[in-house]
């Protein structure tokens, strides 16, 4: 699961970086190794941090978001595993 974790973190930001959604904050306190997924999810976890300082409805409405996603997403997977 590790594994799968970290190259799905590293894609998340090749895609963030691909599309110009990687924030001027990200990587401004010291160097990331884009190539290392611990260094990128602590820099994304400190920018997230940024963001919750100066707007934090914003960043609760996306963890309830991602909850309530993640939420669905267990229930479909059971109801799809009960009817098999």
């Amino acid at each position: 699961m590790g594994r799968a974790g970290d190259g799905l973190a590293l894609a998340a930001h090749r895609l963030a970086d691909r599309l110009d959604l990687v924030p001027p904050e990200f990587g401004r306190d010291s160097p990331v190794d884009e190539t290392d997924a611990r260094s990128v999810r602590a820099e994304w976890r400190r920018c997230l941090r940024l963001w919750s300082a100066y707007n934090p409805e914003e960043v609760f409405a996306l963890q309830v978001g991602g909850g309530l996603l993640a939420a669905a997403v267990v229930a479909l997977w059971l109801a799809i595993a009960l009817l098999l």
